[in-house]
């Protein structure tokens, strides 16, 4: 190997850690920066390879963004600049994959990666007024942060059940569990009592309800990160509780703000039930 070759080898590890330890960090811009660095530092031969250890990390980086997303949509209810920035990341990324790989790429990686920069560019399309740092703060509608997790969850899904390129799950079940308790504690708060009921946000609530529909059949599909016989004790009470919240919310029942309580006190006993 000529010294020119060991150099460049040199560099291309170096700045492929470097991605590794910032996205270790969560610095998703960063490591967005040092992925790109060794794009440019990439063979012909390793550019087109969608398991290359370039586009690897580039699917990677796309995944983190939309997990990210959806945690933080979750979270918070609204579609924010950080949003913005995430997704841009993502978007950044997926745009490299697609100029990189070909419609010869193995394993339909091509294909995938038109598929996901579709659904991206739609995010910009559609919520971009909410990720504009220059505007004023605009409030997200239960649709808009529904289309943004239904959005994000079909990203990363794409590329965590698909049969070849490999991602790396950062779920941590814990984390998981908390961010439970958050979408059962947040409809209390979007729907209000007498004098007050028609200030109340429905749909916002409908959207916490339903995020913590999704978060808690990933808990059931996954039994072994509870302690034994805690899945059932602790999971089919609050899915039947956040079954009865959806339906008296969805006709804004006037007793739907009363089952607010039982699903806070059915999530409570949850993290409890969770192996450490």
């Amino acid at each position: 190997m000529s010294q020119e070759s060991n150099n460049l080898s040199v560099y291309h590890q170096d700045v492929l850690g470097r991605f590794a330890q910032a996205r270790a960090a969560g610095s998703y811009g960063e490591a967005l920066i040092w992925v790109g660095t060794a794009a440019i530092l990439d063979s012909p031969a390793a550019r087109v390879d969608p398991h290359s250890a370039v586009n690897t990390a580039l699917f990677q980086l796309v995944y983190d963004s939309a997990a990210a997303s959806e945690a933080l949509v979750l979270k918070c209810g609204n579609a924010t600049t950080t949003h913005g920035d995430l997704i841009g990341y993502g978007l950044e990324a997926i745009d490299l994959l697609v100029s990189r790989l070909d419609d010869q790429a193995a394993d339909g990686a091509h294909a995938l990666a038109v598929f996901l920069q579709g659904h991206f560019n739609s995010l910009f399309e559609k919520l971009g007024r909410h990720f504009d740092r220059d505007r004023q703060y605009l409030i997200t509608t239960g649709a808009e942060a529904k289309l943004l997790l239904d959005t994000t969850r079909i990203i990363s899904r794409s590329l965590a059940e698909h049969q070849s390129i490999k991602v790396e799950s950062t779920t941590n079940w814990v984390q998981r569990a908390v961010l439970l308790q958050i979408c059962l504690d947040s409809p209390d708060y979007e729907v209000l009592g007498f004098p007050l009921r028609f200030l109340s946000n429905y749909d916002k609530s409908l959207f916490f309800i339903e995020g913590a529909q999704l978060l808690l059949a990933e808990f059931k599909i996954h039994p072994e990160v509870f302690i034994d016989g805690r899945l059932d004790a602790t999971v089919t009470p609050l899915e039947a509780a956040l079954a009865e919240s959806h339906l008296l919310t969805a006709s804004k029942s006037n007793l739907a703000k009363a089952s607010y309580l039982r699903l806070r006190q059915l999530g409570s006993l949850l993290p409890a039930s969770l192996k450490r």
